[in-house]
């Protein structure tokens, strides 16, 4: 009669060595599972020799602790002057044994934020496409306000904006969305005319997008040129006028029209020449006029002696044509330099 023999049934044992790197195991054919065999599938020092580290710096630790005792048991029993052989081991031992244990995390630590810096790495897309929307409308100063958006694809992390080389931060107008995406500019003025620029960035890639801005403002009025005069000199006065767009302008001289012109001049003035000169300015973009006067008094020879006494103060007023200053050049050929005197 044939015996039964029970053979053990390698149908299911594995045929092959795998690596789990979730559990750091290894498992060896016939479901054998091994730390040790880490380096032979890896080949690789970096798991199997922290694993190593690990423990003998545990067991180091332990036997440190344990000759540590004894060598104290020993001192305290025997009374012996200074530190025994056997303490002295023990701490060296000990202290060995905690280092290592030190380095072994501290290495863990280091390999393990770089493996998950590699992994949001191969996560994250590179940023393109990044552009700026904003108003489709004039922008009036003290009136309008601009919104403007930054938009790109890939994944964003970090929005910034930027303007003539500096960042912007929240103010009395500017404000920005949680995600700075956005950007609010309540009401707008003239300092609010520039670049801007929106960059959008990952830690792998970024990219920018510009910006123009440009706000209508003005007139903003002021007269240059002297108030009192002696009879017979010229009367030069200068309408100096701050406005985008260019503003249109009228002289008067007690309220009668006298010209249109930047600068207004009277040769061989008399005393009939005194009186309010008016230079009226008119943005018809921002609908505002604004005007400056200016008083002139002609004096007589006789009246006019001890002005002579004290030297005038000379202004340097210059038309030129590729000078945008709020009016047209009466003289678009020519670059006209003209000395105002001011005596007071």
């Amino acid at each position: 009669m044939a015996a039964n023999l029970d053979l053990p049934d390698h149908s299911k044992t594995t045929e092959t060595v795998t690596y789990d790197p979730k559990s750091e195991t290894v498992t060896l054919p016939k479901g054998i599972v091994s730390v040790a065999g880490v380096t032979v599938i890896t080949g690789g020092a970096e798991l199997s020799c922290s694993s190593c580290m690990l423990i003998f710096g545990v067991w180091g630790t332990l036997v440190g602790l344990s000759i540590v005792s004894v060598g104290l048991w020993d001192h305290s029993m025997y009374k012996n002057s200074g530190l025994s052989h056997l303490l002295t081991l023990g701490l060296v031992v000990l202290l060995i044994s905690s280092g290592l244990v030190a380095v072994v995390f501290a290495l863990r630590f280091l390999m393990k934020k770089r493996r998950m810096k590699a992994r949001r790495d191969r996560q994250e897309v590179p940023v393109t496409g990044v552009n700026i929307t904003g108003p489709n409308s004039t922008l009036v100063e003290g009136k309008s306000s601009a919104n403007l958006n930054c938009d790109g694809n890939g994944t964003i992390t970090n929005t910034q904006w930027i303007k003539d080389g500096q960042h912007l931060s929240e103010s009395d107008t500017i404000t920005f969305s949680a995600d700075n995406r956005s950007m609010l500019i309540n009401p707008v003025n003239r300092s609010d005319i520039g670049e801007y620029v929106c960059v959008r960035s990952n830690p792998i890639s970024s990219e920018m997008a510009n910006y123009s801005i440009t706000v209508l403002y003005g007139p903003d009025v002021k007269i240059l040129g002297a108030e009192i005069l002696e009879e017979g000199s010229d009367i030069l006065l200068y309408c100096s006028v701050s406005s985008v767009p260019l503003a249109t302008l009228t002289w008067t001289v007690n309220d009668t029209d006298v010209g249109n012109s930047a600068l207004y001049i009277t040769r061989s003035s008399n005393s009939d020449h005194s009186g309010i000169y008016t230079c009226t300015a008119s943005n018809p973009m921002t609908g505002l006029t604004n005007s400056a006067q200016h008083t002139v008094t002609l004096r007589d020879q006789d009246n006019t002696m001890n002005l002579s006494k004290q030297p005038p103060t000379r202004n340097r007023v210059i038309i030129s044509p590729t000078k945008t200053t709020g009016f047209k050049d009466p003289n678009p050929d020519t670059e006209n330099v003209y000395e105002v005197c001011e005596i007071s």
